[in-house]
């Protein structure tokens, strides 16, 4: 009984940690012709964060349209200390944690060798494919962030960043 209850625990531990991703990003067959920006993370003025996809970069500013309200934030970048962005949606590899480690079950006393095994090996996948499209800012530079921004050679004229949704 207490193995079962040690297995489920597990089982609801690792199934309610998969990570969410936006929906606006393209699968990665599809990076070339998605009309939507990457996914960018700041950290601005030492202590906000904002989440939301790369609208444009300019020679001072960086637009974001920020995914909690769906609205354009201009932020300069003086004051952005870190940034990463997302280009693609991830594989997700969570589903065969536990789905290996129950296998490993049917192996009778050699599950003392292989569950461990099996556990670290498909942690380690799922937790390394989650980070498999992203970039940090210690990787890319103000000018090359551009290329994965919705308008890489800056807002149209005459459009106004209200008129930028989803």
């Amino acid at each position: 009984m207490k193995t079962k209850s040690i297995f489920l625990i597990l089982f609801v531990a690792i199934s309610m940690t998969s990570c969410y991703t936006s929906s606006y990003l393209p699968q990665i067959k599809d990076v070339g012709t998605s009309p939507f920006g990457s996914e960018i993370e700041l950290i601005y003025r030492s202590d906000e964060y904002l989440i939301g996809e790369l609208i444009a970069v300019n020679d001072s500013d960086i637009i974001v349209l920020n995914n909690t309200n769906n609205s354009c934030i201009t932020i300069p970048k003086k004051q952005i200390i870190d940034y990463g962005i997302r280009f693609a949606q991830p594989k997700h590899y969570g589903i065969f944690i536990p789905t290996l480690t129950l296998a490993s079950i049917s192996h009778g006393f050699v599950a003392i060798i292989t569950l461990p095994i099996n556990l670290i090996t498909t942690i380690v996948v799922a937790v390394s494919s989650e980070r498999a499209y992203t970039i940090d800012h210690r990787k890319i530079s103000y000018e090359q962030l551009k290329m994965y921004a919705r308008f890489p050679q800056g807002i149209p004229v005459g459009l106004g960043l209200d008129l930028i949704k989803k």
